[in-house]
């Protein structure tokens, strides 16, 4: 992984990757990584970085927001490690955004949109992992709070496993009128930038 990483490639933007066994693997081609601050001058993401939340770290929400918060994130990888559609749709308002531009995977609108771009990745016999950490979360309102959440992923092709990804996902939180915290914007970021 290090190696890829001082070439300035990260998987699944690479264009190969060392697999376990020492052969190379194609992926898809090189993807632009962009800087904070060219993400922040973009009008269509979200206008705040994980360092922004951090900032406000002595601002949270009620301990039992931030249970039921931890608890999405926590399905979310579930639910597409599984490949549950239909699950991970649920997890979405109706005017969700799933952005994963930056790393080659597209934009998504929509609950089914989402559960189908992201559950497009799942496959039974070559296994994703998502190992998310808790998220920083900040209150905005009664009813949104932004969250910032480390993750690291991991896919088994072939019986090997290929390299770990260090990303971080930027979120807005929104409760519906139900009382039921969802996903209303979700942002996928690159931990490494090339050098």
């Amino acid at each position: 992984m290090m190696n890829m990483m001082r070439r300035g490639k990260l998987w699944p933007g690479a264009a190969s990757i060392e697999r376990g066994d020492g052969n190379l693997m194609t992926m898809q081609q090189p993807v632009e990584i962009l800087s904070d601050q060219a993400v922040l001058e973009r009008d269509d993401v979200l206008d705040f970085t994980a360092v922004d939340v951090a900032r406000r770290y002595t601002q949270s929400p009620p301990a039992e927001t931030c249970q039921l918060l931890q608890n999405l994130l926590q399905a979310y990888a579930t639910f597409t490690d599984f490949g549950q559609r239909a699950d991970l749709a649920s997890l979405f308002t109706d005017d969700a955004v799933w952005d994963g531009r930056e790393y080659g995977f597209g934009i998504a609108h929509g609950p089914d949109a989402i559960a189908n771009l992201v559950g497009g990745h799942y496959d039974e016999v070559n296994p994703l992992m998502h190992l998310p950490g808790p998220s920083m979360l900040i209150p905005i309102t009664a009813d949104e709070v932004h969250g910032a959440c480390w993750c690291m992923a991991t896919k088994w092709i072939d019986g090997a496993v290929l390299p770990v990804l260090y990303f971080y996902y930027d979120d807005v939180f929104r409760r519906d009128a139900a009382g039921v915290w969802r996903f209303a914007h979700r942002r996928l970021r690159p931990r490494y930038l090339p050098s």
